[in-house]
């Protein structure tokens, strides 16, 4: 990520549901979401039927032998299937580490997802950030450094 940008620090989100509607919200579709962790099956399975075009190349987070690696293109295909997923998954089933790039940059680093914590791309807007983390999540907003 560049530097500056924003952090949403997510404590009290519980439930994975509101993260993926939020963040399909907030992308859309034409960006890829890169997953690593120790996937559930069924959750891969609709990783996999929905593969990015042009994946580019992530250094890997996690180091463990049986971690999955996914590059999932975002769209209408793949956000309600997801949703239905998220709202019976935990947030490590979905994936442990998320970021979403596109062929220009990265605008969400989610490494320390597991910690309910992301930081985002500094070409994204503090309004739209704070629809993302509003609501049931209710995430904190900050803004980082340059």
């Amino acid at each position: 990520m560049e530097p500056g940008g924003w952090q949403v620090d997510l404590p009290d989100a519980e439930c994975f549901m509101y993260f993926v509607a939020h963040l399909h919200r907030l992308f859309g579709q034409g960006r890829t979401l890169y997953v690593e962790g120790r996937l559930d099956d069924e959750v891969l399975a609709l990783y996999q039927r929905h593969p990015a075009a042009e994946p580019r190349a992530v250094s890997p987070v996690l180091r463990h032998p049986a971690t999955q690696r996914v590059h999932v293109a975002m769209g209408m295909g793949l956000s309600r299937p997801m949703n239905r997923l998220a709202a019976r998954k935990t947030f490590a089933a979905m994936g442990e580490v998320m970021l979403v790039y596109s062929p220009e940059r990265v605008w969400m680093d989610g490494r320390s997802l597991s910690e309910r914590r992301v930081q985002f791309s500094a070409e994204l807007g503090e309004a739209a950030l704070r629809r993302f983390a509003g609501g049931l999540m209710r995430g904190v907003v900050t803004r980082l450094e340059a």
